[in-house]
């Protein structure tokens, strides 16, 4: 089996470059013909992916969410299926498919795991394949990504989130769900293709990756003291029955607000509202355990 791993050095906070190491030793171990592909950046991966397909049967992405979901954009629509060896701070895309952290057991999923089809988000035409939100969601997003001191996965979310809580955030938003329409003022508003995301939260528990539709959470605005109260609950998937809460499934979502607000997935920015947020049904391979 000839694999492209492609990799970031800065994963999981300077520990992508070891795990790279790691990782192609073992597919080597495997069996494995082994190539290596470095991002140097947002957007790399994406701009270089294409020419370097030639000859490979899989693709391995070892690093986080943005690495992954970069990797995706590039593969979506072919047949060239896509391992995933978790080395981010969320690996919200691995938690969900059941990919194991250890690097060794995943190293093990991407040489014998089977194929499955799986659903990709799209915003604005860009891909993503967990959860595009806006509001304190993605606020949130964009402090832990450039925080000075990095904390890993859902740590690091709710300590972001109770910080810009602090201030009570609210912007007023839009939402037509297939013609089903939302609105008002909102904490914020998340379009997910799987369960989770900020390194666990469960902000859609219902949601699944490849039933060709994507699952909605709305969040009306509320005072500082209760959005601190519903932060444990989300995490654990327990807030849907809650009055501040609706909940929306469809596959094409048109989003606006006041003011225009951005959204982020993956970990990346993707869009600024108005904008349409889209399922693209089983467009992506995933390589998964056969258990």
């Amino acid at each position: 089996m000839r694999i492209l791993l492609v990799g970031n050095p800065a994963a999981g906070g300077g520990r992508g470059a070891s795990r790279m190491r790691e990782a192609a030793r073992l597919l080597r171990e495997g069996g494995a013909a082994v190539e290596l592909m470095e991002s140097h950046g947002a957007g790399d991966v994406r701009a270089r992916l294409p020419e370097a397909l030639g000859g490979v049967d899989r693709v391995a992405a070892c690093g986080g969410d943005g690495l992954v979901s970069e990797a995706a954009a590039v593969l979506a629509g072919t047949s060239m299926p896509l391992a995933l060896l978790p080395a981010g701070r969320g690996n919200d895309l691995a938690r969900a498919m059941g990919i194991p952290f250890d690097v060794r057991a995943a190293a093990q999923v991407a040489l014998s795991g089977r194929e499955r089809a799986i659903d990709l988000g799209m915003a604005s035409g860009r891909p993503f394949t967990t959860v595009a939100a806006c509001g304190l969601d993605a606020e949130v997003s964009r402090a832990a990504r450039h925080a000075r001191i990095p904390l890993p996965g859902l740590l690091g979310y709710a300590l972001h989130a109770m910080a810009r809580l602090a201030s009570a955030p609210s912007w007023r938003m839009r939402v037509d769900a297939d013609g089903e329409i939302l609105e008002g003022e909102a904490l914020l508003l998340a379009v997910a293709n799987t369960p989770n995301y900020g390194g666990g939260f469960r902000i859609a528990p219902r949601a699944v990756f490849d039933d060709g539709l994507l699952d909605a959470c709305f969040i009306r605005s509320v005072g500082r003291l209760r959005a601190l109260s519903l932060l444990p609950r989300v995490a654990a998937g327990r807030h849907e029955a809650l009055p501040e809460v609706r909940t929306l499934r469809a596959s094409r979502f048109e989003i606006s607000s006041e003011p225009p607000l951005g959204i982020e997935a993956d970990g990346e920015a993707l869009a600024m509202t108005p904008a349409v947020v889209e399922v693209r049904p089983r467009a992506l391979s995933l390589v998964v355990s056969r258990d």
